[in-house]
């Protein structure tokens, strides 16, 4: 939708102000403020927007999806990036004690638990993310450490 072809009534009416730049549709809709029934209401060079959607659970999808996709595709990198450390091995020789930022509790159960990788490591009761971030810059640093000392 460009600014010229809607009148700055019609675009404050439906979006809450005027449209300063060209949107699509969809990236209106992902406005908080702005319904589906609203965006279609709208006369864009005096002709109303209508997408032709008539069943309410098809237009009720169509919006959640607009509205929630930029949690949704963080929340598939989070997933992604989850599951590409999973597998990541921990050394048996690793001293627990000499990471910086662990608290005394987690490096007792993970004394106690061993975790032979990340994965494990994250299914201990009560290992939080943040020890878990820990756990992975440290071992992400010794393998940098030693992709030094042997270059």
């Amino acid at each position: 939708m460009h600014p010229s072809k809607v009148s700055e009534e019609e675009a404050t009416r439906v979006l809450g102000k005027p449209s300063e730049r060209e949107y699509s549709l969809y990236d209106l809709l992902r406005r908080p403020d702005v319904s589906y029934a609203s965006l279609m209401s709208m006369q864009v060079d005096d002709t109303m927007v209508d997408a032709g959607l008539s069943d309410a659970l098809v237009v009720e999808q169509v919006e959640i999806q607009a509205k929630y996709q930029g949690y949704i595709d963080r929340q598939l990198e989070e997933v992604a990036k989850a599951l590409a450390s999973e597998e990541t091995r921990i050394p048996e020789t690793i001293d627990y004690a000499r990471i910086g930022g662990l608290s005394n509790e987690i490096q007792q159960k993970l004394v106690r638990h061993r975790p032979q990788t990340i994965g494990q490591a994250s299914r201990i009761q009560g290992m939080t993310p943040a020890a878990i971030s820990i756990l992975l810059v440290h071992l992400k640093r010794g393998e940098l450490d030693a992709a030094r000392k042997s270059a």
